[in-house]
């Protein structure tokens, strides 16, 4: 093989690519195996493994590594050796082990192997099929001897992975994968057998896209949530109902936290629309300057939360149709639609409707005009807070 079958133009590709979650001996172990082809010199870099992980409830064990070059018309393999594996220890809870495979060139294969081994676990690593180079097959495995306590949900996200049948050993499931959750508890998956998730044949997905303005929200993955976070909602309209409830949320919304000197007394009851916003989104980013935290709870520090209740506060004060919305910037990834999971949102804004038209409005910018939304809110999908609870 001398180039690649997916993309003509690709340097590198992952042949092969697996992962196996399971529980072994009172411990959590996730074996990862993972098969490369290096087609030209400016990927070498592949052959340099860095893996991250949390030295206080994990270890990483059993690292194997080879790489396969044809030389003469015959196959000469290289092993790993242990003095090309190193550690390095950020902090109590950081770590960086580097493996570096031997021999490297162009036209080789590498392949490695190792498992990550934890004492304790909330839930398994997430697994992405895609990569920024183009991947011929790419699989995750789930056993079912979990422990009866280990509870959490699955979700599909990617193009791919919302609605191909991706699953192995799975009958009668059928539907958009951006509906169906899968649920692992009690020791076994549910729906019954899902054990097996597999892609064949991934394009690489490119972090210099000028059009995509959050890449990791179209990776192909699997990503695995906790449930129980959000006061037991069982929908959305009941996890806006709790959010609403939060006492430090509700108290900025009514307005109690508000300055004496954020003044909106010359806002004219006959001026223009855009006028009034104008003047209490100013008053608002003047006197609330945005920590650089998000959240959708406050901190009384002055994070996305905070800044923006407070202009909810001010906004519904003059405008009868003032809402809020929950949304999820590039950092924590696009919500989760189908269900609400573990922290799905950790930012909000807010929606005034006057005389037929909507205006979305952000006070975290220093720099921005009402009109304009900051890259991290603009096209986001979001939950309104209205008397109808729903996507935006």
């Amino acid at each position: 093989m001398t180039s690649c079958s997916i993309e003509e133009d690709a340097k590198a590709m992952i042949l092969y690519e697996d992962a196996l979650f399971s529980y072994k001996s009172k411990r959590y172990v996730t074996s990862i195996h993972r098969r490369i082809k290096i087609f030209d010199k400016s990927e070498l870099k592949r052959g340099i493994v860095k893996i991250t992980y949390d030295p206080s409830i994990e270890e990483i064990v059993d690292v194997e590594g080879t790489t396969s070059v044809i030389f003469n018309g015959n196959e000469v393999v290289s092993k790993l050796r242990e003095d090309q594996v190193s550690t390095k220890k950020i902090s109590d809870k950081q770590a960086v082990m580097t493996v570096k495979i031997p021999v490297l060139r162009a036209g080789a294969i590498i392949e490695y192997r190792y498992k990550r081994r934890a004492a304790s676990l909330s839930k398994p690593a997430d697994w992405k099929f895609q990569h920024d180079i183009p991947t011929l097959h790419s699989s995750y495995r789930q056993s079912t001897d979990t422990p009866k306590e280990f509870d959490f949900y699955i979700s599909f996200e990617g193009r791919r992975t919302l609605t191909e049948e991706i699953y192995k050993g799975l009958e009668n499931v059928s539907g958009e994968r951006s509906t169906t959750l899968a649920r692992f508890q009690n020791g076994a998956a549910t729906p019954q057998g899902i054990s097996r998730w597999e892609l064949k044949k991934v394009n690489s997905l490119k972090s210099d896209d000028p059009f995509l303005l959050s890449p990791q929200d179209y990776i192909e993955r699997i990503v695995f949530r906790k449930p129980g976070d959000n006061n037991n909602a069982n929908s959305w309209s009941k996890f806006a109902t709790n959010y609403l409830k939060v006492k430090k949320v509700s108290d900025l919304m009514r307005g109690n936290n508000l300055e004496a000197n954020v003044s909106l007394s010359d806002v004219s009851a006959n001026g223009s629309t855009e006028e009034k916003l104008r003047k209490i989104h100013t008053a608002i980013k003047e006197n609330y300057k945005w920590s650089g935290k998000f959240d959708i709870y406050p901190d009384n520090a002055n994070n996305s939360a905070d800044v923006n209740l407070k202009l909810y506060a001010a906004l519904n004060n003059v405008f009868v149709e003032t809402y809020l919305i929950l949304t999820s910037t590039p950092t924590n990834g696009m919500a989760y639609q189908g269900y609400p999971l573990e922290k799905p949102f950790d930012h909000v804004v807010v929606q005034v409707t006057d005389n037929g038209k909507s205006y979305f409005l952000d006070a975290t910018s220093q720099f921005l005009p009402f009109e304009i939304l900051p890259k991290y809110s603009n096209g986001r999908p979001g939950l309104t807070l209205t008397d109808k609870v729903g996507w935006t």
